[in-house]
């Protein structure tokens, strides 16, 4: 079994602005900062999933149908008192479109929810929310606005070891036009 989910990738070089940016005001004592090249945007947590249903996963994920399109990353927020994040505004809705495609592909339009793109980058295990709170208010007061293209959607696979987990791309749907 793999632990599995279907992922939009972030540039490298955003990744190291993002981690450069937020770094020093998110190391606090019971709060985990995300890796710099774990940084993503989960489109769907697939979750164990057995070797032979990975090769139809990857034949339903050929079927998605995407233009390459912009995200811009900006503004911070938090849930639960847990989890930190960098907002993704998707004016289109892109991204939500895609995921509709996925469920509908690989779960006949079940388990669908709201979706709200963005990036984790910082965890609490335990409920902290007094001071993911006051680190979240420090962060919003960094600017920070940066654009890309989206230009593939990935299935990762993620392998939970002793310090942080280790993502791997184990199939790339491209998008069928290159021109945004």
């Amino acid at each position: 079994m793999k632990r599995l989910f279907i992922a939009i990738n972030i540039p490298q070089e955003i990744k190291e602005k993002i981690f450069t940016t937020y770094h020093r005001q998110i190391r606090k004592e019971g709060v985990k900062e995300t890796g710099k090249n774990n940084l993503h945007i989960t489109l769907k947590f697939l979750g164990p999933t057995s070797e032979e249903h990975i090769n139809e996963i990857e034949q339903k994920l050929c079927k998605t149908n995407f233009e390459k399109f912009a995200l811009t990353i900006t503004g911070t927020g938090e849930f639960n008192g847990r989890t930190i994040w960098l907002g993704v505004d998707d004016k289109h809705k892109n991204a939500e479109k895609i995921l509709g495609q996925i469920n509908r592909l690989l779960f006949a339009g079940k388990g669908e929810k709201k979706f709200e793109p963005h990036i984790t980058i910082a965890r609490s295990k335990k409920p902290a929310k007094k001071e993911i709170k006051k680190i979240t208010g420090q962060l919003l007061e960094i600017p920070f606005k940066e654009k890309f293209f989206v230009e593939s959607i990935d299935l990762m696979e993620s392998c939970l070891t002793q310090g942080e987990p280790a993502y791997t791309k184990i199939f790339q749907k491209k998008a069928s036009r290159s021109d945004p």
